[in-house]
């Protein structure tokens, strides 16, 4: 008995068109429990979120044949059920997390760590997301770039130019993190979930946790492999016509390769724990920027300041306990009081967006 689970769509646009992965287990054991999930699903779906099946994990240590993992199904009562092993995978992370993940935009802790941990300093990042605008490419040492879909058909030669474009979804579809690849430890996490609480809670998925190194390496060379390919064509956007294009001469005032052994440079990072491992690695920078890199377009610096900005509302809020400030938030919220009536038909458009969106 075998089983075919994964991030993949089982469709031509899951199969051909969109950056996914499918994993195939041959082991009766395994097969059996999918078979159980399918059949409780099958007969009552709506009860399942409240049975035993929904609220623990099953681990499948040393099976032969098969690689140290274990696999929960959702929905679930409560996310942490399948989430918190994540969030704590992400939290102890010793060196590296690599990961492509369909959207980050949705509900819980996960996808919003994956956000600002390029700019975090504590470990090597890699990583990449899709949302409707386009690509965003997480590389260390600067923060996320944003990859217009535009710059997928531009400059492309025929067949090529023709490549799929736009949407949340449309091209990549993963759902993966890797966690120290290299490492004495390495975890994947993958399969049909997409990471958000809102989804473990609504959603039928599975989502695995793979604890080997064979399987860690060639997920974290995927991730390498997207993000480059990606953040190759957002360079070629900004790229110089000088002809011919050579690297500025060693013996000039600002060096090519300087930044790939300066110990505050999370490059420096990068080159050591690639060639040489974890056990390489002889120094952490303090800022997962580069010196290379715009600090102020960064995702969490851009939140450092909206968190100061209402801390001090709070505090004057407080310091001023007579200040009739309750009244004009009761009026505000009085003013749209004929929205309702305005967003009547729309109700009906963002009911379908998520039903879309559940079927991904």
């Amino acid at each position: 008995m075998k089983v075919l689970t994964g991030s993949a769509n089982f469709s031509v646009r899951g199969l051909y068109v969109q950056a996914n992965n499918v994993m195939l287990f041959n082991d009766p054991a395994v097969a059996a429990l999918y078979e159980q999930v399918f059949e409780s699903v099958f007969q009552n779906m709506s009860a399942f979120s409240r049975s035993s099946l929904a609220a623990k994990e099953f681990p499948f240590p040393s099976q032969p044949g098969v690689p140290n993992f274990s696999v929960s199904f959702a929905p679930h009562k409560q996310a942490s059920v399948s989430l918190k092993d994540v969030q704590d995978a992400l939290d102890g992370a010793k060196t590296s997390v690599m990961f492509a993940v369909m959207e980050l935009g949705g509900s819980g802790t996960v996808l919003k760590t994956l956000q600002n941990l390029h700019a975090s300093g504590r470990v090597f990042s890699y990583g990449m997301t899709q949302s409707d605008a386009g690509f965003t490419v997480y590389k260390p040492g600067a923060p996320g770039i944003l990859v217009p879909f535009a710059a997928l058909i531009k400059n492309a030669p025929p067949p090529f130019d023709k490549e799929v474009t736009g949407g949340a979804g449309q091209v990549i579809h993963d759902k993966f993190i890797v966690v120290d690849f290299n490492g004495s430890n390495p975890i994947v996490f993958t399969g049909s979930s997409n990471l958000a609480e809102g989804g473990e809670t609504s959603n039928g998925d599975n989502l695995l946790a793979l604890s080997n190194p064979v399987v860690a390496r060639a997920f974290a060379v995927e991730a390498i492999r997207m993000v480059d390919h990606y953040q190759f064509r957002a360079a070629m956007k900004t790229a110089t016509q000088v002809t011919p294009l050579i690297l500025s001469p060693c013996d000039g005032a600002k060096k090519w390769w300087a930044h790939d052994y300066d110990p505050n440079d999370i490059h420096n990072l990068q080159r050591e724990l690639l060639s040489g491992g974890p056990s390489a690695i002889t120094a952490v920078p303090s800022s997962g920027l580069s010196s290379t890199s715009t600090p102020n377009a960064s995702p969490t610096n851009r939140k450092t300041t909206t968190s100061k900005k209402t801390t001090t509302s709070k505090t004057s809020a407080k310091s001023t306990p007579r200040t009739p400030r309750p009244k004009p938030k009761a009026r505000a919220k009085a003013k749209p009081k004929p929205k309702p009536k305005v967003r009547a038909k729309p109700k009906a458009k963002t009911a379908k967006k998520v039903s879309r969106r559940k079927r991904h």
